[in-house]
């Protein structure tokens, strides 16, 4: 399961075990303009954990999507389409 405890606890001991810094030490190398979108009742990845990339990249931009939970490119669709065409258009 991708999302399962055991999956996490590898996730987690694979990045423990490495060399590299942690993935939110480096946010702020992101150069590139970076749409970040959450659902706003996303419970695998609750929207404080958005705070972090958002204020770490540079360039970053964050949508919100009412009445959505993880995954909004499903839940939330034709607004998930329109965010991402508009925010390309724009980069």
């Amino acid at each position: 399961r991708m999302y399962g405890k055991a999956a996490f606890a590898a996730m987690m001991a694979s990045m423990a075990a490495s060399d590299l810094p942690m993935p939110w030490a480096r946010m702020h190398k992101v150069s590139a303009p970076t749409l970040l979108t959450w659902g706003r009742d996303d419970r695998v990845s609750p929207l404080d954990m958005a705070l972090i990339p958002m204020r770490t990249i540079p360039n970053a931009e964050l949508h919100v999507f009412p009445n959505c939970g993880h995954w909004a490119m499903i839940e939330a669709k034709s607004a998930f389409e329109s965010v991402v065409t508009t925010f390309l258009s724009t980069v």
